[in-house]
Parts: structure tokens; sequence; C-alpha cells
């Protein structure tokens, strides 16, 4: 469980024992820099709480919808999540639970969380919502009042520099292990 996920030992322990006793939460936030592993937590988590595992980690299952910001706005319209909360009364079509993962919530205005909060206090039984954060401060309190929090760790230069071997095979794993040093353990920044 969770094999994509660094570091963060914690969080998967709790997110995992959350899907076995069937503890599961309706919202969460993931917080933490660019390039700390928020998006393939979220994926991931995502993938063990549908039925198509492969499926998920892909990002081509049905029922795991990503809520981005348009490339050419500068925040995630409110329409956008007017949208998603009226998906959202839509039953799932392939799995018996639909996941919303909504990348870069800090860039909602009020409108748009004000928007979001009506549905995450009152989700269909069968949704769950990640939002991915770099600052919990441009949120809302009420918003982050329902949700359950999860700091992003940064990743241990050992098991960053292994793990970036496995995609940059020709780089050496002592230079590798420098690259997690100067990014401060941000393995998205040690790949640049």
């Amino acid at each position: 469980m969770f094999e994509t996920l660094l570091s963060n030992k914690n969080m998967k322990e709790q997110l995992g024992s959350a899907i076995k006793n069937g503890t599961v939460l309706h919202a969460y936030m993931f917080c933490g820099a660019d390039g700390t592993g928020k998006l393939t937590a979220a994926t991931a988590f995502a993938a063990e709480l549908v039925d198509d595992k492969q499926k998920a980690l892909r990002m081509s299952h049905p029922d795991v919808i990503y809520i981005r910001r348009p490339e050419d706005k500068t925040t995630i319209p409110v329409d956008t999540v007017r949208d998603m909360r009226a998906d959202a009364f839509i039953t799932p079509t392939q799995a018996a639970r639909k996941v919303y993962i909504i990348e870069d919530a800090h860039l909602l205005n009020d409108n748009g969380q004000n928007a979001l909060l009506t549905i995450l206090e009152q989700p269909p039984s069968f949704c769950i919502f990640i939002l991915l954060t770099e600052s919990r401060e441009k949120i809302l309190p009420t918003v982050i009042s329902r949700c359950s929090i999860y700091d992003m760790e940064y990743v241990d230069e050992q098991e960053g520099a292994e793990f970036l071997q496995k995609e940059l095979k020709k780089v050496p794993l002592d230079m590798l292990k420098t690259y997690m040093k100067a990014a401060q353990g941000n393995i998205g920044l040690a790949k640049t």
C-alpha cells in the first residue's frame, strides 16, 4: 500500500488503517511545498479507494477526478467548483467511491472555497475530497475544519537518491544524494 509514496510513514499508516478499518473520512488536506509529493500521495490514496488500482495510478480511473486550475487562469474558477459539486451527486461509474483531488486548493478564491464548503459540509456518502495546498494559510478556516490535515514530510536523502536512480539510471548514486541534500529532501526539486 502506498508504494509510490516516499517517507511520510505516519501518513501512510493512518490512511492505510482508515482504509482497512472502514473509517475513511470525506475530506483530507495534504499540505507542503511544490515537489513534496502531495499529488503522488493523493493519487496513491485514491488508488487504494477505488477498484482498479492501476487505472488510478495512471490517472485514468473515471471515478478519480482531478480539479485543476485552467492554464489561462490564475485561480480555480468558482464555476469549476460548482460543476464538481453537481457531479459529486452522480453515483460512481466503476468503483464504490468517487474521489476528487483538488490540486492547488490555495488558488481557490473565497467564493470558490465557500462553494466547496457546501459540499464538504454535506457530501454524498460515496465521495471523498482531497485538497492539495502549498499554503494552508490561504484556505478558509471553515474549509480546514472539515478536513483531516497531513503535512508532507521531506524525503530522506538516501531513500530519495535510490528512488531517483530508478528514473535517472546514468546518474551516480552519490550525485543523486548531493541533489537530495541541496534540495533539502524535496524530491521534486532534486529532479530538476
